[in-house]
């Protein structure tokens, strides 16, 4: 459908779901189901997936990410506010709210932004809004004010030709209504007035729910879904309904499985009916059946019939339905002459992989038309093809440099430049649930929340100030409600203040409001915020051991730091670790490396880096031993393969996706190992 030329063949879809078949509809059946939700973070904003709400309201796809990452940060979990929370039977807390998260962005923009920023009306004000943030910020409060007004109109029941009134404004009030919606909203307008119809001729007087309303509509809106595109012209898809005995040149049937097709008749325990079936009965297993035999006779040309013959986990002989069974049973009674002969003759055993070297072979009966899969089976036969890794080649185009850059985005990828890879350039998310929004309030403190709470203490390192830290915990949301989070509050000072009496440094420096810096490096507007200032420098503190991935992350912003050269901040940045103190000193250029990992990063978008940042780390420090460059990457090996005891690189899944074990000990691994980590080095003091 998506080819061009001589290779595009023209096809429909038949018997689709109105929410298949129509975006504005499914849009409003996704609109009116989370009315009756919790209004979980990631359900709320999954309505702005649909292009006619985000239409609707100003909002854009970029406008939706921008939301996402205020969501996560601001800790919104479900429910408008405290009154929505009572309503399900939990106490009527505010925080991991809306109403509450919102609320710290309006009085972050609205409240001069200080170093330490304090607590109004029990609520962190959030300044990190800038005047196009307000704008977004304004049209999605407007689209939530608008749902959660639809919600309180939706609570009660109401009559059937009420709920069509109240249906119509919601459109009205979510739609626009242009050329491009016109017919669609229609069909549903008309939808809502038959239900409306067909209560009065009913006589029905009685009040129903939104949930009888919902299935009543989609309902009506399935009724004649796909009948008009059955006959089209061109290929046809579509599924096996009675009566359809229409002759087409080709009829193709796919999915014959023994225990799919036909289908097994079950019934529930209650419904007593099946337990004494009769003769007339409907039974689906015979219906299916009928509409094998019709789909016989319907070919004029060519019946295509296909099943999957071997099984995926074990590559056992899986069998035909039944059905195709019997028909090959009865072919070979009926023309062949020993048993076999027919089905030998008709029935073709495909490869599992399109691009089989057996599509292409001269000899072979198979076939294929396709030139891209024929370079595939070439690439796969070739000697010249490196065992493992998965890709060899940078994807087809040149890297481009991208126009907009935040410093969240470059720390990303340099962590772990194989995952920038597969979910930047592949589209591929291979964790399931990786990055979404999570939808239940805290009830224990996961790692990024404890370093964030570590973090806050320490910028109240006055002990008088112990008890406004807490208050400015609470309003932030970075607590689990109620005495929980007060244990947990209690239990990080404890271990902060013991942490911070073995480095005067940390006592002694002042904390400063954080940093909005906008740079540009080379063609691209790299923009973030940099927190956790002092005038001694950048000051970051993890109780745990100092990582590479701590290395990586602070040399970026300490790039940053550099590169906007702050007033009354001095160009250094610190980390102190469970193990000691980890110092940057200034660097000479920084804009010149903040290009180069730019670039990488693009380039990263086109091809895998082999970039491991522990396994890298450890064969440039290796390599700067006179014990020479093989003995640095066993070692290196060794890291990224692992011992068997503990976690090792090669076993995260976008590694492993990427190299499948097989470690890159080549000139790109190393080359890119020194040009990272060698300037980091020179300007690393460990202490």
């Amino acid at each position: 459908g998506c080819e061009t030329g001589s290779r595009w063949i023209p096809f429909s879809i038949a018997d689709r779901s109105a929410r298949q078949d129509s975006p504005i509809a499914d849009a409003l059946l996704s609109l009116l189901e989370t009315l009756n939700s919790r209004f979980e973070a990631d359900r709320v904003l999954s309505l702005l997936d649909h292009s006619a709400l985000r239409r609707r309201f100003g909002l854009t796809e970029d406008d939706r990410e921008l939301l996402v990452d205020w969501v996560r940060d601001l800790g919104v979990r479900w429910g408008v506010d405290g009154a929505m929370r009572a309503e399900h039977g939990v106490p009527p807390t505010r925080e991991h709210s809306w109403r509450f998260g919102l609320e710290r962005l309006v009085l972050g923009f609205a409240l001069p932004n200080g170093a330490d920023p304090e607590v109004f009306e029990h609520i962190l004000p959030d300044g990190r809004l800038d005047a196009g943030g307000t704008q977004v910020l304004g049209r999605f409060l407007q689209f939530l004010d608008s749902l959660t007004a639809l919600r309180e109109r939706s609570r009660r029941p109401r009559h059937p030709a009420a709920w069509a009134h109240c249906l119509e404004q919601a459109l009205d009030q979510f739609f626009l209504g242009d050329s491009d919606e016109g017919a669609e909203l229609q069909q549903i307008r008309d939808a809502m007035v038959g239900l409306a119809v067909a209560s009065q001729e009913a006589g029905y007087q009685g009040e129903v729910p939104l949930e009888v309303v919902l299935d009543q509509i989609q309902q009506r809106l399935d009724r004649g879904r796909g009948a008009g595109r059955f006959l089209t012209g061109g290929l046809t898809f579509c599924a096996m309904v009675p009566m359809r005995s229409v002759p087409f040149q080709v009829v193709c049937l796919i999915g014959l499985n023994e225990g799919v097709y036909p289908r097994l008749d079950r019934h529930v325990d209650f419904d007593r009916l099946g337990d004494n079936w009769r003769r007339g009965d409907r039974s689906g297993r015979e219906d299916d059946r009928y509409l094998f035999l019709e789909a016989i006779l319907s070919a004029r040309r060519r019946l295509y019939l296909s099943y999957v013959g071997l099984s995926q986990q074990d590559n056992s002989t899986l069998p035909p339905s039944v059905l195709l069974a019997e028909l090959l049973d009865t072919l070979d009674r009926a023309y062949g002459t020993r048993p076999g002969e027919v089905r030998e003759a008709i029935q073709v055993r495909h490869p599992l992989q399109a691009f089989d070297p057996a599509y292409f072979q001269r000899d072979s009966s198979l076939f294929s038309y396709s030139a891209e899969l024929c370079a595939a089976a070439c690439a796969q036969a070739s000697a010249e093809t490196l065992p493992g890794r998965l890709f060899h080649t940078p994807l087809a185009g040149e890297p481009r440099p991208e126009p907009d850059l935040t410093l969240d985005q470059l720390t990303r990828f340099l962590l772990n430049p194989s995952r920038h890879f597969l979910q930047e350039g592949l589209g591929i998310r291979l964790i399931a649930g990786e990055g979404a929004l999570a939808h239940r309030e805290p009830f224990e403190l996961d790692r990024a929340g404890l370093r964030q709470l570590q973090q806050s203490i320490l910028a109240y390192h006055d002990r008088r100030r112990d008890e406004e830290g807490h208050a400015v915990a609470r309003a932030a949301g970075m607590l689990p409600h109620g005495p929980v989070g007060d244990l947990a509050y209690d239990e990080q000072l404890r271990s902060v203040r013991a942490f911070e009496s073995q480095y005067p440094l940390l006592s002694v420096s002042s904390r400063l409001a954080p940093l909005d810096f906008h740079l540009t490096v080379t063609g691209t507007d790299l923009s973030g915020r940099l927190e956790e200032l002092s005038p001694q420098g950048l000051l970051r503190v993890t109780l745990s051991k100092i990582s590479a991935w701590d290395w990586l992350r602070l040399w970026v912003s300490h790039l940053c730091l550099n590169a906007s050269a702050p007033h009354g901040v001095a160009p250094e940045s610190h980390l102190f670790g469970a193990d000691g103190c980890l110092a940057l000193l200034p660097v000479a250029e920084p804009r010149a490396l903040l290009a180069r990992l730019v670039a990488l990063r693009s380039l990263g978008s086109r091809q895998p880096l082999p970039f491991f940042a522990r396994a890298s780390q450890v064969y440039v420090k290796g390599s700067r031993s006179p014990r020479g460059d093989r003995l640095a990457l066993d070692q290196a090996q060794s890291v990224w393969m692992g011992t068997g005891f503990g976690w090792a690189e090669s076993e995260d899944a976008h590694i492993d996706y990427l190299y499948r074990g097989a470690f890159p000990r080549d000139a790109s691994f190393a080359s890119l190992a020194l040009e990272v980590w060698e300037p980091i080095l020179e300007a690393a003091v460990l202490s």
